[in-house]
């Protein structure tokens, strides 16, 4: 139901075969879609039938990546002008390997950084800012992601790679998107902020899990409810899951995921499934009280006996 009417597809054969009607829509990595177009001018009914719309539009939708990766001649969507410079940027700050255009966990590492760069860089400088809570929370959480790419796949700075990386960003994009150049010192601060923070709360982390280590003793498994006490601060300060599963991949030790989601979900039915009890309203006990005093309510009828005069109110 709702808004629709016919679309047209344009999919490329990067094998340069013609046409390749049955390899259409059929997950073959050589025969993508790079362009939709739904011309909406009908509403459908709850009973199927069509009805005109007042106005018609064209929707369309063209993948970024995918045009670009056409127009530079290859079938990596990596392997295009988009990324190359910030892949540079990477391979230069790091003295590594460059780029290969394989599954290795380099290359990963690579497209996982430069992706998440640009996507930093334009949610900040949207207005979205790292948090403890909702697009917030997700935002610092790819931050602190490429904080551990920085630090275990490419071993540099990450203080001096990501402000580098979101210069870049702003670079390629600030031409089509002006207002990344006037925020990007702002975005550079952010970044450096969340990773100075990151940092106190890493050292917090590896005291706490220590400590934790010392009561545990020999055993090579985390549980769920541990990870539990962990993420909730009992052996110290708080511990993200994340923070736990690096320390104690240092550490040799496993960690049991599946129990501690298990806890989680069992913790979320407890709580939805308990009573709300609402605080009592102050404003509700003082008339009750007032009452009690036989204090009389306030006459206030002679707020509607007023007149106009010259357009003015009066009483």
């Amino acid at each position: 139901t709702g808004p629709c009417g016919p679309c047209t597809e344009i999919h490329y054969d990067h094998r340069g075969q013609g046409y390749v009607g049955s390899e259409v829509n059929a997950d073959n990595p050589e025969v993508v879609e790079i362009w939709n177009l739904v011309f909406m001018q009908y509403n459908r009914q709850e009973d199927h039938t069509l009805r005109p719309l007042p106005s018609v539009h064209v929707d369309t939708g063209m993948g970024l990546e995918r045009m670009t990766a056409v127009l530079c001649g290859t079938r990596d969507n990596y392997n295009t002008d988009l990324f190359q410079p910030l892949f540079e940027v990477i391979r230069k700050t790091c003295s590594c390997v460059e780029y290969q255009s394989s599954a290795s966990h380099l290359d990963v590492a690579y497209r996982t950084l430069a992706d998440h760069a640009r996507m930093i860089t334009v949610a900040i400088s949207d207005g979205l800012l790292p948090s403890g809570q909702d697009l917030g929370h997700k935002l610092r959480g790819i931050i602190h992601r490429c904080i551990r790419l920085c630090q275990g796949q490419f071993h540099t700075e990450p203080r001096v790679l990501l402000p580098r990386l979101v210069s870049k960003v702003v670079e390629t994009l600030g031409g089509a998107f002006p207002e990344l150049v006037k925020t990007k010192e702002k975005v550079r601060d952010i970044v450096c902020a969340t990773i100075e923070l990151h940092e106190q709360a890493s050292q917090l982390a590896a005291k706490t899990f220590r400590k934790f280590l010392n009561k545990v003793g020999s055993r090579r498994e985390i549980r769920g409810e541990e990870l539990l006490l962990l993420e909730s601060g009992h052996f110290g300060s708080p511990m993200s899951v994340d923070a736990v599963i690096d320390l104690a991949g240092q550490a040799g030790l496993t960690v049991d995921i599946s129990g501690y989601n298990t806890l989680v979900e069992q913790r979320q039915l407890a709580v939805s499934s308990e009573r709300v009890l609402l605080p009592p309203d102050p404003a509700q006990s003082l008339v009750v009280e007032l009452s009690a005093r036989h204090i009389p309510a306030t006459e206030d009828e002679f707020k509607y006996c007023y007149s106009s005069r010259a357009g003015q109110y009066g009483m």
